[in-house]
């Protein structure tokens, strides 16, 4: 069930620093930088810190921060009653009237205590938070290393930013996997005995007249073709007879008159089996449905 972002309230007063002490900088000389001309982004955000293995430390999170975009792409927050974050890495929401939520990842790059304005904090879109959200981390995708479909990030992880909306799940498809280690397997016809690919056949000749069927070698006499069972001679293809598939011999197991059966073999673990016992795994994924602070920049 997915959490309304708009009726959840602040945070409480938490203690902070002494008013105006920088935080983190990555300079000594942040109070003294000329101020850029900044555009206020025209809509206040959600704010979830994000934690060192990827989920969401929901109980940090702020509603309604307001946020300013200078024309280089540095955006600026101002977190009234901030807690003391320990990370550089956000994920900031935004609600379309549709009730669609917007998500982008901002990398912090200083945080500096105001009294008036509180947390004031400085980063640009990307980091650790615009890592989750990016697509190939949220399709299943084939691991080589172990023959099955993984995620960027545990599902565990993702389910919990999908749970408080950033993500949604999505269908992506259905595959077979092998019945032990759940690993893709290989697909192709094979010995109803040992499952083993190892087959050859031989064309035969079907004489229409008499209906005799045997070996090609059998019919052919220097440059003529004549039935060994009839006599008749200068068959002629199409007319005379046809060439038909002969009976399947496996060369492993030597079984003889084999009628061939889809056999599937694990790519990982090498296990032979009949395709139906295949398992039908289905994949899941994510979408996130971006936001770009720096589209509602004016034109210049």
């Amino acid at each position: 069930m997915k959490i309304d972002l708009e009726i959840l309230p602040t945070l409480t007063e938490q203690p902070r620093s002494k008013t105006d002490t920088v935080l983190e900088s990555a300079s000594a000389t942040v109070d003294r930088m000329v101020e850029k001309p900044k555009f206020r982004f025209p809509g206040h955000l959600t704010i979830v810190p994000v934690r060192a293995d990827g989920s969401p430390d929901w109980s940090l999170r702020a509603v309604g921060v307001p946020l300013e975009i200078a024309a280089d792409g540095e955006l600026e927050l101002n977190w009234k009653d901030a807690p003391d974050l320990p990370t550089t890495a956000l994920i900031a929401f935004l609600q379309d009237a549709d009730g669609t939520r917007r998500v982008t990842g901002i990398d912090i790059e200083s945080m500096e205590a105001r009294e008036a304005t509180g947390l004031r904090i400085r980063g640009r879109v990307g980091g650790f938070g615009s890592e989750i959200l990016r697509p190939e981390n949220l399709t299943p995708a084939l691991d080589k290393k172990t023959m099955t479909f993984q995620l960027g990030f545990a599902p565990g992880i993702l389910d919990q930013w999908a749970a408080i909306g950033a993500l949604e799940r999505v269908f992506v498809d259905k595959v077979q996997v092998c019945p032990r280690c759940q690993s893709v397997p290989t697909f192709r016809e094979g010995c109803p005995n040992c499952g083993s690919a190892n087959l050859e056949n031989e064309f035969l000749i079907h004489h229409f007249a008499c209906a005799h069927v045997g070996r090609i070698s059998d019919f052919e006499t220097g440059e003529d073709v004549v039935c060994p069972k009839c006599r008749t001679r200068r068959l002629v293809v199409a007319s005379d007879f046809d060439y038909v598939t002969g009976p399947y011999r496996c060369l492993d197991c030597q079984g003889n008159n084999v009628d061939p059966v889809e056999v599937a073999q694990c790519l990982r673990c090498e296990f032979r089996f009949p395709a139906y016992q295949a398992n039908l795994q289905e994949l899941r994924g994510y979408r996130a449905h971006r936001l770009d602070p720096l589209a509602h920049l004016p034109a210049s």
